[in-house]
């Protein structure tokens, strides 16, 4: 069974998709992942929901906290190559 509204495979068990959270339909029958988009087009069940700005901030938070970790990461690299190298000099 694959989700009316991502096309992601779910478990026969679950009432809501654990990827997009649209919930789930319970059918007899087995749709590939393109019927199951295409019968939600039709029926108007298929939409976009724009990112809310709780979710932005989120993830601009998320890319700052990345380029941080990265920046401390290559200056602790640069600290241990300058240290190796200054201690084989001397």
């Amino acid at each position: 069974m694959y989700c009316r509204r991502c096309g992601n495979k779910l478990a026969e068990s679950i009432k809501y998709c654990n990827r997009c959270g649209a919930e789930v339909l319970n059918r007899n029958i087995q749709n590939t992942p393109t019927q199951s988009i295409v019968e939600s087009i039709n029926s108007n069940e298929f939409y976009y929901e724009e990112p809310t700005d709780e979710i932005i901030n989120i993830e601009k938070n998320r890319i700052a906290l990345e380029i941080v970790f990265l920046t401390i990461t290559i200056a602790i690299a640069i600290i241990l190559i300058l240290s190796k190298l200054t201690s084989n000099i001397i």
